[in-house]
C-alpha cells in the first residue's frame, strides 16, 4: 500500500501528514488553527492533500462524531460544526476512505500489535476536549454507535456541580480539559500563575478519579495520556496524584507525541480497524491521472521522514 495522507481534527488544531501503513515514516506535514466552520475545515483537508499528491487513501482522525459520509453529527465544543460535511466531493469519489475518534486513533498508535493477542491498551487524550480509546486484542473499541469511551463525558466527582459543553453537570471534561480552564484564565500559561493552582489541582484530581474507573474497567496492559494538555507539565501531576490517592496505575505519555492520532488513523486504515466512509472511489489517484492540482507526482514518491515524538502545546 501507498502512503497515507491523515488528518487530525481537533478543537484548536487541524493537522495533516503523508504516512506509511506501518506509521513508521512520515512527510509533508502541515498544521493550521482549526478553521471556524467545518466548510473552511474541508476546503483545508482538500488543499493539503491535493498538496501531498492527491493519494488514494485518507484516514481522518476527529475529535467530533462523524457519520459514515463525513458528516458532524455531534461536537459541544464546536457546534457550528454539526450537520457540514468535512469531505469535499473530490476527496469522496477518488480515495479510499476512514474515519475514526482521534483518541481511539491514538490508542491504536500506541498499541503492541507483537505483543499479547490479548493485550489491553487505553488512551485517555487531553487538549481542548477530552477523549478515550481503548486497543483490546488487537481491535479497537467502537461501540454499536461509534462513541465508545466517550471520557470527556463521564461523570467525576471532582466535576459535580460544573456544567459541561454538552449541558450536562459533572462531566471530566467541565473540570479538566484545555477549553474549561482557559475559560476560567485564559490562555497564557497556567502552570506559571498561582492563581491557577486551585484549578489544576481540582483538574487533576478529576483525571485521576477518571484514570482509577478506566483501570477498574479495563485492567489494561498499559495506560497512555495523548493530546496538548496531557502531555504539559499536568502529565507529571496526573502521575503524582495517582500515586498520592493510592491507585496502583503506571501512566506513560504517548511515544507518537502530537502525531499520536495522525499515526493512529493511518494504522487503522491499513490495517482495515477503522471505519470506511461511503465512497466510489477509483483506487489509482488522480495525480498518477495528470491531474495538475497534485503537487507531487504520486502519494508513494514522499521523502521517509521519522515520526515526531515532541508534544504540541495544544490539541
Amino acid at each position: 500500500m501507498s502512503a497515507i495522507f491523515a488528518v487530525d481534527l481537533g478543537a484548536t488544531w487541524l493537522r495533516t501528514a503523508l504516512i506509511s501503513p506501518d506509521g513508521r515514516r512520515i512527510d509533508r506535514k502541515a498544521r493550521v488553527p482549526t478553521p471556524e466552520n467545518a466548510a473552511d475545515a474541508a476546503r483545508s483537508i482538500e488543499a493539503a492533500w491535493r498538496h501531498a499528491g492527491c493519494a488514494g487513501a485518507v484516514a481522518l482522525a476527529t475529535a467530533p462524531e462523524l457519520d459514515g459520509d463525513g458528516v458532524v453529527l455531534r461536537w459541544p465544543n464546536r457546534r457550528n460544526y454539526e450537520g457540514a460535511a468535512l469531505l469535499t466531493d473530490a476527496i469522496r469519489r477518488l480515495a479510499r476512505l476512514a474515519l475514526v475518534d482521534d483518541a481511539t486513533a491514538a490508542a491504536l498508535s500506541a498499541h503492541d500489535f507483537d505483543g499479547a493477542a490479548d493485550e489491553i491498551t487505553v488512551c485517555l487524550s487531553i487538549g481542548s476536549g477530552i477523549g478515550g480509546g481503548a486497543v483490546i486484542a488487537g481491535r479497537p473499541l467502537m461501540g454499536a454507535h461509534h462513541a465508545a469511551m466517550d471520557v470527556g463525558h463521564v461523570p467525576v466527582p471532582s466535576a459535580v456541580g460544573l456544567r459541561c459543553a454538552c449541558g450536562r453537570d459533572g462531566c471530566l471534561q467541565a473540570v479538566a480539559s484545555g477549553r474549561a480552564l482557559r475559560r476560567q484564565y485564559g490562555y497564557h500559561d497556567l502552570f506559571a500563575d498561582p492563581a491557577a493552582e486551585s484549578a489544576l489541582r481540582l483538574a487533576t484530581a478529576a483525571l485521576a478519579e477518571a484514570l482509577a474507573i478506566l483501570q477498574a474497567m479495563f485492567d489494561p496492559e498499559r495506560v497512555v495520556i495523548a493530546g496538548g494538555l496531557g502531555l504539559s507539565p499536568l502529565f507529571d501531576r496526573i502521575a503524582a496524584e495517582l500515586k498520592r490517592s493510592g491507585v496502583a496505575l503506571a501512566i506513560a505519555p504517548h511515544r507518537h507525541g502530537d502525531d499520536a492520532a495522525l499515526v493512529g488513523a493511518a494504522i487503522g486504515l491499513a490495517r482495515g480497524l477503522a471505519p470506511r466512509a461511503s465512497t466510489s472511489a477509483a483506487m489509482s489517484p488522480p495525480a498518477a491521472r495528470g491531474d495538475p492540482r497534485c503537487k507531487i507526482s504520486s502519494p508513494s514518491g514522499y521523502q521517509p521522514g521519522r515520526v515526531s515524538t515532541k508534544a504540541a502545546s495544544g490539541a
